[in-house]
């Protein structure tokens, strides 16, 4: 699972010359405002008991592992096509206490793919 801009990925795989298979490389487009609308929604849902607001869940959709989180929450990436922090610094990734369903976090989560 890649996140970002799919034109950008697509196009920075070509600048690399990189031979992918995009008909088995699943997309999430970052900046597709319905989906993350919706995630946004749900992960709220989800956290507004433990007092965040849908501010504070709209603010954490912006960052690409909160993305993932939500794609893998919602079935619709597997827990192995999501890896976090290979992007960056590991200060801002995803702990499993923020994980919607804490407790169930998968072990392989490591790395995020997302715009070049």
């Amino acid at each position: 699972m890649l996140i970002g801009d799919p034109e950008a990925i697509k196009k920075q795989a070509e600048k690399l010359n990189l031979k992918l298979d995009w008909g088995k490389i699943k997309i999430i487009d970052a900046h597709d405002q319905k989906l993350l609308g919706r995630y946004t929604g749900e992960f709220y849902a989800l956290r507004k008991d433990k007092g965040m607001t849908e501010e504070e869940a709209a603010k954490l959709m912006k960052d690409y592992n909160y993305i993932g989180v939500m794609a893998v929450h919602l079935k619709e990436a597997g827990r192995h096509d999501f890896r976090r922090g290979g992007h960056n610094r590991h200060d801002g990734t995803a702990r499993n206490t923020d994980y919607p369903n804490q407790g169930k976090v998968p072990q392989s989560i490591g790395t995020v793919f997302h715009d070049f």
